[in-house]
């Protein structure tokens, strides 16, 4: 006998509807111990069922992601995945009916959902006629039933009234349906509340009209079927459909390194991997491409002006749980709250973690505290695209600056977090930040090292790297002598500027970067390009930047000659001091530091206040989780592949045609920060072996293995 599951949610909102109407709150409860596995709702069109059924998954998907439920009071058990058949697709493009995919999307339910699952059916088989619809939504329910206690929780909504009456198995099915009445002038009105029971038949036909010739409908041939059927073992003894996540890295792989290569690429370095992070599906809840449109977590909206539509960056978040969940006070704190919501974990220690830091920030004693966090996080920046301008060109200032800043404001976040927690209060994530840099002083070092050798101000204005002075004595030197040179040209030498230029506002000599000594004039009479009313002969223009123009002169070779030298000496004594080094030794550390602001960023307490939400009670009633080759089957592709199970590995080798004799140790599979955007990627450290039909190939990179995209 299985542990009991349990699902019970009391006055359970809708997060999303209740922000644009005024949302009427629904009840349920389903127990193993109730009998209740199995729920069918059948109910007029327009009354809500759908509603209700994105509602539940909803709440479990909030509470499987550390955040709080819009309910007054619920208790979850844990589940290991939510799988959906609720929005109708078609595609002309491959030839697919809405109704076609709706028998894939159920066989995909069906084949892959575990007894800790979480499943929503919406009005499945109502692409077809009325008795393939029957049949099929019976066969489905009896499956299910089958199970017995083993049956995952499961709701099916339904315009078929006597679904029930036509299934032999009915353990564990309980019908509800949606309170209706007539009004006096006989029209039919909804409560929108879920109550017991079958929907009666006169409301059903009252709205939908669903008198209709059956004989008349043509039905769904064998020939169809079978060719169907056909169809889709031929394509599964190549690649099961279900293994979303090695389809699109293998795809995705070539597709980014034949167009991105040049950006994580450069002339004089490999590309830069800068940490590993490796993600295992023992506390991943597996959730599918449908059940995420479903349940509207993600939704992207086009750009409203036509000539924008298409292009990168055109693309807007339009309303969605991220969006309503989005209060963070950064980028990077917006990116880790998109990776939360794409890894809903069922982890209890982690999701109490969340919990917890919620309710320390909603904490009244707290408020001047929370208040100081978020004015430090808009100061946080993803740092891994400094880090590698850094290392391409020191004289980058501008990211040397936002390096120096996110560090910073990092490092202030964890004291401050350090500072805050009193002793035996449960602060989640607020006290891992506190012990974060506790012992962590070469993070400092490095800001200091930072602060005190870059001489960030002076450098934007040149757009060099620049040491500060009074760090380095011997460079001191160098670079007062080779003022003092600029400060006191000879007098002949300024007698020769009016020989050359006699006509100007003012005339000077200045270093330039690459070009040593040359003459900037301000406001000439004459063109350049004027050689009649010019400079005299024996000058020569160079460039222009605003009212400056800039010009060479024979003088200026013989200043290069004798004193030329000496700033190349500055210049690369400066790039030894540019402490590259230092930085690649702590950065994933430093890397680390800003991750873990931005967690506390995604943390949804700024919604909490604004929201009547709740902390869910977890439950976690499991048996030992183990591995099993079906597992495989659940990977979608928001999920990350898990590492280092033998029976697991040997069935990723046997789906990409690998040899019998191949040892699963050399086929690990993890998830990297990449100091390139995207920033998530797998890595599968193999030779080349063939791949899929055995005609693609790996593209392998001599670093560490091969760099395999990983879209998030």
């Amino acid at each position: 006998m299985l542990p009991d599951k349990l699902l019970k949610i009391h006055q359970g909102r809708h997060a999303l509807m209740e922000e644009r109407v005024n949302f009427i709150p629904n009840d349920i409860h389903v127990s193993e111990s109730m009998e209740n596995l199995i729920t069918i709702i059948t109910a007029p069109n327009s009354a809500g069922k759908s509603i209700y059924l994105k509602q539940v998954g909803i709440i479990v998907y909030l509470a499987h992601i550390g955040c709080f439920v819009p309910a007054t009071s619920a208790e979850i058990g844990i589940i290991d995945s939510i799988y959906s058949r609720i929005h109708n697709i078609e595609s002309i493009h491959q030839d697919a009916s809405s109704f076609f995919h709706d028998l894939h999307q159920m066989a995909n339910v069906m084949e892959n959902s575990s007894t800790r699952s979480l499943i929503l059916i919406d009005e499945f088989g109502s692409g077809t006629n009325v008795n393939e619809g029957k049949s099929l939504l019976v066969a489905c329910i009896e499956e299910l039933s089958k199970r017995c206690s083993a049956a995952p929780i499961t709701l099916f909504s339904t315009h078929y009234l006597d679904i029930v009456d036509l299934c032999e198995s009915r353990e564990m099915v309980k019908e509800i349906t949606i309170e209706s009445t007539f009004d006096d002038s006989g029209r039919l009105q909804t409560t929108h509340k879920i109550v017991d029971g079958r929907c009666p038949l006169q409301y059903a036909n009252e709205l939908h009209n669903i008198r209709r010739s059956l004989e008349n409908q043509e039905t769904f041939t064998d020939e169809r079927l079978e060719d169907e059927v056909e169809k889709k073992l031929y394509l599964e003894t190549h690649i099961q459909p279900h293994q979303k996540l090695v389809i699109q890295s293998a795809g995705n792989l070539l597709r980014y390194m034949d167009t991105n290569w040049k950006a994580i690429s450069t002339d004089n370095m490999p590309p830069i991997i800068s940490s590993l992070k490796v993600f295992s599906l023992k506390s991943q809840v597996l959730i599918d491409d449908s059940t995420y449109l479903a349940l509207e977590i993600f939704s992207t909206a086009t750009h409203p002006s036509g000539f924008m539509k298409g292009l990168k960056g055109a693309e807007q978040m339009g309303f969605s749980l991220y969006r309503l969940l989005n209060q963070c006070q950064s980028k990077i704190g917006s990116d880790e709250l998109k990776m939360i919501l794409q890894q809903p974990t069922n982890d209890i220690s982690e999701l109490n973690k969340r919990y917890d830091t919620i309710e320390w920030c909603l904490n009244q004693q707290n408020t001047s505290i929370v208040v100081r966090l978020k004015r430090m996080m808009k100061q946080v920046y993803e740092i891994s695209r400094c880090f590698k301008k850094i290392l391409e060109n020191p004289d980058k200032m501008y990211f040397w600056k936002i390096f120096r800043s996110s560090v910073a404001h990092a490092y202030k976040i964890c004291e401050l977090c350090r500072d805050s927690v009193r002793e035996g209060e449960n602060s989640g994530l607020i006290e891992e930040l506190g012990e974060a840099v506790k012992d962590q002083v070469e993070i400092m070092v490095v800001f200091m090292a930072i602060t005190e050798i870059v001489d960030i101000d002076e450098g934007m204005q040149e757009n060099k790297f620049i040491v500060q002075e009074g760090f380095d004595v011997e460079l001191d030197n160098q670079k007062d002598y080779l003022r003092k040179i600029q400060m006191n040209i000879p007098e002949v030498t300024q007698a020769e500027l009016r020989k050359y230029f006699p006509v100007f506002e003012s005339c000077e000599y200045t270093m330039v970067p690459e070009m040593g000594f040359v003459i900037a004039i301000k406001s000439p009479m004459a063109s350049p390009s004027d050689s009649s009313s010019g400079p005299g002969m024996g000058s020569k223009f160079l460039f222009q930047t605003n009212d400056l123009f800039y010009y060479s002169t024979p003088c200026c070779m013989e200043l290069n000659d004798k004193y030329g030298h000496m700033y190349n000496d500055i210049c690369e004594n400066e790039s030894l001091l540019a402490i590259n080094q230092d930085l690649s030794e702590e950065y994933e550390h430093l890397l680390s530091l800003c991750w873990d602001s931005a967690t506390l960023s995604a943390s949804f307490y700024v919604i909490q206040t604004m929201e009547m939400f709740i902390v869910p009670e977890i439950t976690d009633l499991r048996p030992m989780f183990s591995y099993t080759h079906n597992l495989f089957r659940q990977l979608n592709p928001i999920a990350v592949m898990a590492s280092g199970h033998e029976s697991f590995l040997r069935e990723v080798m046997t789906l990409l045609k690998l040899p019998e004799d191949a040892n699963p140790k050399d086929y690990t599979a993890t998830a990297i920060h990449g100091t390139s955007e995207p920033n998530n990627f797998m890595v599968f450290p193999q030779s080349e072996k063939s791949m899929l039909n055995n005609r693609q190939r790996l593209w392998s990179i001599k670093i560490s293995g091969t760099l395999t995209l990983h879209f998030m």
